[in-house]
């Protein structure tokens, strides 16, 4: 399943909920899910770590060892690969497929003609037809995720921003230029109650050459301070959760309420009671953030 659409359109919730489905329905078990969360700067190298960690997650000692040895012929540890995955799992996730050119997705696809496993691949748009390509021996169903309807978009405007009176004109033009992205939304909406910003402030954000998420995260980053950017620089470098133990900084608490970071409890500490947070960063925003951060 190629699951596309721009950044923030939904494509990593869809994943996520097709997982819990099928989990929830006893069609698939949690751990016979393998999921990748592809990064920029990924490469082949970061693929071997990956499966080597996992592999000794799973107590095969043998496969986490060769494919970490630089000696070892890549034929050699391909196989490897291939019959660990074959005999662990039966879905394959990966989000973002194509956010480091492809790489990952190109070693990946040489194996799935030799190995049965389903797969979900987030992607954005214009790599779609690529990626199908690769896989020509499988069954291949697209998905294209297109934002929310000009009505929701409507009725989530006036709900969220009640202070804002809006003509149908002004409307259709702001869901224009969001191209009716939830995850563009949501910022925005958090931004525009947390900073009340007036609705002429939008008229300066509009750029048609960029993303919807990147347009809106000009936006916000107006308004924040330099102390909270340099924050979200390093919660972008984030490969995976990253749990608290203490209360989060203020910087955080206001990238949290804007909606720029995830937090969510994970476990709870037995002996103070106190409940253990994580915070992570989702794709659209980090990809779009690193954007802009590299260039300020």
């Amino acid at each position: 399943v190629v699951v596309s659409g721009e950044l923030g359109s939904g494509r990593t919730a869809f994943q996520r909920e097709v997982c819990d489905t099928l989990v929830e329905r006893n069609v698939i078990k949690q751990s016979e899910i393998l999921g990748f969360r592809v990064r920029a700067g990924c490469s082949q190298q970061s693929l071997w770590n990956f499966l080597s960690e996992i592999s000794k997650d799973r107590q095969d000692e043998e496969t986490a060892s060769l494919l970490l040895q630089s000696s070892a012929k890549l034929r050699k540890k391909n196989l490897a690969a291939q019959a660990f995955i074959s005999s662990n799992y039966k879905l394959l996730c990966i989000d973002d497929g194509c956010s480091d050119g492809g790489s990952v997705w190109s070693h990946l696809a040489e194996w799935l003609s030799k190995i049965k496993v389903h797969v979900i691949i987030v992607s954005t748009k214009d790599k779609v037809l690529h990626i199908q390509s690769t896989v020509t021996e499988h069954t291949v169903l697209s998905v294209e995720l297109k934002g929310i309807s000009m009505d929701s978009f409507k009725q989530s405007l006036s709900n969220k921003i009640p202070n804002w009176t809006l003509s149908d004109d002004k409307l259709l033009r702001i869901y224009i230029m969001l191209n009716g992205n939830p995850t563009s939304l949501k910022i925005l909406t958090n931004a525009v109650n947390e900073f009340q910003v007036p609705p002429e402030s939008l008229e300066c954000a509009v750029n048609k050459e960029c993303s919807s998420v990147l347009m809106v995260l000009h936006f916000v980053f107006q308004y924040l301070s330099v102390e909270a950017k340099r924050v979200l620089s390093q919660l972008c470098q984030l490969r995976e959760l990253l749990p608290l133990w203490t209360d989060v900084s203020e910087e955080i608490r206001k990238l949290v309420k804007l909606g720029l970071v995830d937090k969510e409890a994970i476990t709870e500490d037995t002996r103070t009671k106190k409940v253990i947070y994580a915070v992570s960063v989702a794709c659209c925003i980090q990809l779009s953030s690193l954007q802009l951060i590299n260039t300020s």
